[in-house]
């Protein structure tokens, strides 16, 4: 009927459209010709409905059975989905049930000849007994890297242990991904380890990325878990020998057990040096990781630094955790300071310091010099005792400076020695210059300057190294530290050596630039590095304060004293006021803070190792906690421990501060001690 209507051939073939062009048909207007046509066809759909039902009913049966591996290889296997690939896809693999290795099985690119292959090979192992003995445990010999015990333990081949420590190994190493393809490395592990899938550099590459991946999920879920304390950051910028700018974060915190652990959580590209790119490189690190409450960040005393520091608070006062509207936020690297400090120092003898820099420059310069330098240290061996190598320095580092110099002197007679057996030598440096002047050769007097100076820079090389710690707090041992550098200074000063005094006076006035001047403490020295010293239980406020007295004089002293005490109230009373809006059941009452008389001690860190100060004072039963600590007995360190002391480990076993040391959110000896003061290099 409909065919008649039509006026169409009943032979006419049936033309049902493609569910894909009625779909794009549909957004089409029709005309009335068109209507019909859609009307015939319906027709002929509805008398062909039934056979189309039953044939895609067959075909998803046919389906549904396709999807089940008919091959007989994979009853040795499991079958696995994974993600690879760039974008990554995913993809079919077997999985073998002996060596728990992933086939490539996917049916849309291959077949089975993979588990086939790897099955036959995978069986001749077993058979000859290297994988027969996957799940018998091993007795293994273990020396733990962190306490030096050792331990008898069971052991078993894991290949996901494997693999992960591999990853380790090539990250912690610096290793490229291409090195588990090396021959010599495949041998290794085929003959130590024949149970070990070795993987390509592509999949070593997937498996570190994704390793990267897990860690920093699981570092950025501890940083916003309950009762999380606050977070220290570091941040370094240099430039590449292409011309590239980075910029290295790094954060400091402490765990629940009082251990102190840092991070890299950014090393990134920056467009240049300049205050708004450092500034908003910090923020969208802290964005990334959703840190939120940080205590301190220490950076070069730059003014660019300055003003970075001052667009990452602004950023923090959204989230109103600033300490103090962050008075004690930005703590300037006490390295690149001490470091300022001995280069304006060294002028006094730039000389005979850029002297040694050139000679040593010229004699490691090439493979032959090398060689003729060699010969004649072997000719002075009987008289020169030191075997260490020549090594030039960084000129802006002046701590290089120091090694250089303490490698040359041995070798001063070798120098001399050489001058007369090369003639090119003298030739050559003679002929340099610096400033446009001409620097000349090695003289008796070098060296004699060279020497005297040595000796005093000993002290600041020690002290660089201390504070560049970064497996132990150094915030509080900074100050004392600071006080012999003080003293060592205040000896220079009266040397009978005209160019040795002229040295300390020149350290003294940077050091008056940074850290104190006139009658007042410097605004750009940070309070917490004398807070910290307060905190630390063998020093107190009394030993802060006789090392005032002791660098400057009673007066001066006095007013630095009250100074510090005033910030530490005023920061302890932050902490209070945090304390109580987080358990104001548990908040207990603070009384007015008392003046207390303090005991003096002889020097600054010394007297730390002797018979320690006990406090003669009785703590009031109304005064509040910080008072309570600062009035009961200092605490007493043999002297031969007396550089081996855990502070945090004290305040771990000391937990009656419930305000200086609970583990609560907010505390304040944790974040004080947490402060890095030297910023960290990748």
């Amino acid at each position: 009927m409909a065919e008649s209507q039509s006026g169409r051939s009943p032979n006419c073939p049936n033309i049902s459209p493609s569910p894909l062009n009625t779909q794009q048909d549909s957004n089409i207007l029709l005309n009335d010709q068109d209507l019909e046509d859609v009307s015939i066809l319906k027709d002929i759909e509805e008398e062909d409905v039934d056979v189309d039902v039953s044939q895609s009913r067959s075909k998803k049966r046919k389906t549904e059975i396709k999807k089940e591996p008919r091959s007989v290889h994979w009853k040795d296997y499991e079958r696995v989905k994974v993600m690879e690939g760039n974008p990554p896809i995913e993809v079919v693999k077997g999985k073998c049930k002996r060596c728990e290795v992933l086939i490539a099985a996917d049916p849309r690119w291959c077949g089975t000849n993979g588990l086939k292959n790897h099955t036959l090979s995978c069986s001749k192992k077993f058979a000859q007994g290297e994988g027969s003995n996957k799940g018998q445990t091993m007795l293994n010999y273990v020396v733990d890297a962190t306490s030096g015990n050792s331990s008898l333990t069971s052991w078993k081949f894991d290949q996901k242990a494997s693999r992960l420590a591999l990853c380790e190994m090539i990250i912690v190493d610096e290793q490229p991904f291409r090195m588990v393809e090396y021959e010599g490395f495949r041998r290794f592990c085929k003959t130590s380890i024949p149970q070990l899938h070795l993987p390509s550099r592509q999949t070593i590459r997937t498996d570190c990325v994704k390793l990267f991946l897990e860690r920093k999920h699981g570092l950025a879920k501890y940083f916003k878990k309950e009762g999380m304390g606050r977070v220290s950051i570091t941040s370094d910028c240099w430039t590449a020998v292409n011309n590239s700018n980075f910029i290295c974060v790094t954060a400091h915190f402490i765990d629940k057990e009082w251990r102190l652990h840092k991070r890299i959580i950014s090393f990134s590209l920056i467009e240049s040096h300049k205050a708004a790119d450092i500034g908003d490189s910090i923020i969208t690190t802290l964005k990334d990781w959703g840190l939120t409450s940080l205590f301190c960040c220490t950076m070069d005393n730059a003014y660019a630094n300055d003003g970075a520091i001052g667009d990452v608070k602004s950023y923090l006062n959204k989230f109103n955790s600033d300490v103090l509207d962050g008075k004690y936020f930005h703590m300037r690297c006490v390295g690149h300071i001490l470091n300022l400090i001995v280069q304006y120092g060294l002028e006094e003898i730039g000389t005979s310091v850029r002297r040694v820099r050139e000679a040593v420059k010229w004699l490691t310069s090439s493979p032959k010099r090398i060689l003729q330098w060699a010969k004649v240290v072997n000719i002075l061996a009987d008289r020169i005792d030191c075997k260490k190598a020549l090594c030039l320095d960084v000129p802006t580092r002046w701590n290089s400076t120091y090694l250089m110099l303490q490698s040359a002197i041995p070798y001063e007679e070798a120098f001399q020695l050489y001058s007369q057996m090369y003639p090119s030598y003298k030739k050559d440096l003679s002929q340099k210059k610096h400033n446009d002047a001409f620097i000349g050769l090695l003289e008796g007097q070098d060296w004699i300057n060279v020497k005297k100076m040595i000796e005093y820079l000993q002290k600041f090389y020690e002290l660089t190294v201390l504070m560049s710690g970064t497996k132990y707090p150094t915030s509080h041992i900074f100050f004392a530290e600071m006080c012999d550098i003080f003293d060592l200074i205040s000896e220079l000063e009266v040397s009978d050596d005209h160019e040795i005094s002229s040295m300390a006076m020149k350290m003294r006035m940077k050091i008056g630039k940074y850290w104190a001047e006139d009658m007042e403490l410097n605004p750009r020295m940070n309070r917490i590095l004398y807070i910290a010293a307060v905190l630390d239980p063998r020093q107190k406020m009394n030993h802060v304060e006789t090392c005032f007295k002791s660098i400057y004089g009673d007066a001066r002293g006095e007013i630095m004293v009250r100074d510090v005490t005033y910030a530490l109230n005023e920061l302890f009373d932050y902490y209070v006021a945090q304390k109580e809006a987080q358990n104001p059941a548990q908040h207990q009452k603070n009384a007015a803070n008392e003046n207390m008389r303090r005991q003096g001690r002889s020097d600054c860190r010394g007297s730390l190792s002797l018979v320690g100060l006990r406090g003669n004072r009785q703590a009031n039963n109304n005064a509040n906690e910080l008072a309570v600590y600062l009035t009961e007995n200092n605490h007493i360190e043999d002297k031969e421990d007396v550089d081996h002391f855990d502070i945090l480990k004290w305040w771990s076993e000391n937990p009656r501060y419930p305000i200086l040391n609970s583990r609560a959110e907010k505390e304040l000896s944790e974040n004080i001690l947490i402060n890095p003061l030297v910023k960290v290099k990748a």
